[in-house]
Parts: structure tokens; C-alpha cells; sequence
């Protein structure tokens, strides 16, 4: 969504949930207003900073239900800090930003290190790309 909101709704477009209608939460100050529920529910990265700040994840954790999705994006360094359960029943979103991604060709790979010799590794045509117009059935 173009411009700071608190929250939006629209089509998933990245990761396991894609074409699902969605609430992007990107301010848990919106959580207090009157929402329109949806069957999956997303935690942006500055969320997802104000739930660790204010360790409550009650709330997190009674939103998800076999019925209501919840998606947690995390950046570097953020997930160690969710709590254990709410990193096992939600589905986690780590973001990496790394301009020279957009260099790559299809069949170069990319590789995540956690640990010596411990990573994940594909190649980038099996990768889902998305891109600024796949954004536009967002809405306020």
C-alpha cells in the first residue's frame, strides 16, 4: 500500500498464502479498531517490531484458528525474540533485502546460512517473483 496505514486489505501475493484477501496490519494500533475479519491476517515487519517492544502476543495467539490464518514478517535478528508458540502455529515471513538480488538470472541460486555448513539453498526459477503491479487490488 502506497503511503503509511495502519492497516489495508487485499489479495496475498507473497509466499504460501497468495490470492488469499487479507488484512495487512502494519501498526497494532489498529487491532483496537473495528476490522473486517478475513481468513488471513498479516503481521508487517513494523508490527511484528511493536509486538516484540511490547512482549503481547496474547492477542496474536488467539487469532489463529484452523480457520484464520496468521502470517508474522520478520527482518534479520527479529524472529529469535517471538515467543516459541507463536513462531510453531503461525506461518513465518522472513524478509531479506538484498538489492543484487535483482541481478540474478533465473537459473542462479540463492543461499540463506544459519549456521557453518547449515543453510537453505534454490535456485532462483523456482523462487515466486512478484512485482509493484501485483499490489494494486490493495484498498483501504
Amino acid at each position: 500500500m502506497i503511503g503509511y496505514k495502519t492497516h489495508w486489505y487485499g489479495k496475498e501475493v507473497e509466499g504460501r498464502f497468495t490470492d488469499i484477501e487479507t488484512l495487512f496490519i502494519s501498526d497494532v494500533k489498529a487491532m483496537y479498531k473495528k476490522l473486517t475479519p478475513c481468513a488471513h491476517i498479516y503481521f508487517c515487519s513494523p508490527a511484528t517490531k511493536q509486538l516484540i517492544k511490547n512482549q503481547s502476543w496474547d492477542s496474536i495467539f488467539a487469532m489463529i484458528t484452523d480457520t484464520t490464518f496468521v502470517t508474522i514478517e520478520v527482518t534479520p535478528g527479529m524472529l529469535k525474540h517471538v515467543p516459541p508458540m507463536i513462531r510453531i502455529r503461525a506461518h513465518i515471513l522472513l524478509m531479506l533485502d538484498c538489492e543484487d538480488a535483482a541481478l540474478l538470472k533465473q537459473t542462479d541460486s540463492i543461499k540463506v546460512v544459519y549456521a557453518d555448513y547449515s543453510l537453505y539453498c534454490t535456485t532462483v526459477h523456482n523462487m515466486q517473483q512478484v512485482t509493484p503491479d501485483m499490489y494494486k487490488f490493495d484498498r483501504q
